[in-house]
């Protein structure tokens, strides 16, 4: 979020570019009364296109100065930074909505909340959720044909955006938030590659990777499949090379993989906790959820 020294330079720079001034005092005032009112309104994912927030924030720069050029000047730098600091900094939450043999989708719309079907489990993702982060309820599976690209006949992870809407409010229970979920008449948008089968998955911007998911998700544009397609992990299932070129690669993986097993033969609950270990550091979705149980 924009702190003070940020919005005073941001001030400053408007009166300067529009031949105003007023004194030191008057901008500190004008920067303390507006952050508050800032931070407020930039909680919605789409504040910066909602009518009611631009006038909010046009009025408070109305109460600074009344120039034209500086109003202007002011709007602009301060709506792009406030747009990019909200994309860099802030975590989105992708979270499913399934439990006791029930979609709850709908529930959750209507009464316009979230909640954990588990009484301790991912308790502790829940509880650090704040008002004003992204969510999204999503769905995840595989497919293989019906793709809006080649896939050779091997089977896609897909995420399904069932609905996207903002925090408003976090009961600190470890089970409820209450959210602001945006009604829309589209279908649901299906995203590949990148997916989170847990519960509640975690998305931080920052790599393109999570970037293209979060501007996918919130922003309506469009995911890159080439990108995807030819990075490291899909590149030899869906990338440019040639079939031919491909055919049994896997099998020295797969091999470096046996030949290195055997030194845990008799080890074998060290080599599930490291396997436990690893899962969780990276979030490995389709190890997350296991426990060492699990693990055969």
């Amino acid at each position: 979020m924009i702190n003070k020294a940020k919005l005073r330079e941001l001030i400053c720079a408007a009166l300067s570019e529009s031949s105003q001034s007023i004194i030191d005092a008057e901008v500190d005032r004008h920067a303390i009364d507006m952050l508050p009112q800032l931070e407020k309104l930039t909680t919605y994912p789409d504040w910066h296109s909602r009518h009611d927030t631009l006038a909010d924030i046009d009025f408070m720069i109305l109460r600074i100065n009344s120039n034209k050029v500086f109003e202007q000047n002011l709007r602009d730098a301060l709506i792009n930074y406030l747009k990019l600091d909200s994309q860099d900094s802030r975590p989105s939450w992708f979270v499913g909505a399934h439990w006791d043999d029930e979609d709850q989708t709908s529930r959750f719309l209507d009464q316009g909340i979230w909640e954990n079907g588990y009484d301790e489990k991912y308790s502790h993702l829940v509880k650090s959720i704040k008002v004003g982060d992204k969510i999204a309820i999503k769905s995840t599976y595989t497919r293989k044909k019906n793709l809006p690209f080649e896939s050779r006949g091997h089977s896609v992870s897909v995420m399904a955006i069932k609905a996207i809407g903002v925090v408003t409010e976090n009961k600190k229970d470890g089970k409820l938030i209450s959210v602001e979920w945006k009604q829309s008449t589209q279908q649901q948008r299906e995203w590949y590659f990148y997916t989170g089968r847990q519960t509640i998955w975690k998305v931080e911007p920052g790599e393109w990777i999570a970037n293209g998911l979060l501007n996918f998700t919130f922003y309506e544009q469009e995911q890159d499949y080439k990108r995807f397609m030819n990075h490291n992990f899909w590149k030899e299932r869906f990338g440019n090379t040639p079939e031919e070129d491909i055919r049994f690669k896997w099998t020295k993986f797969y091999e470096s993989i046996a030949d290195a097993l055997l030194v845990y033969i008799d080890r074998r609950a060290e080599l599930s906790s490291f396997i436990v270990d690893l899962a969780a550091k990276h979030k490995l979705s389709y190890l997350y959820d296991k426990g060492i149980e699990d693990i055969d």
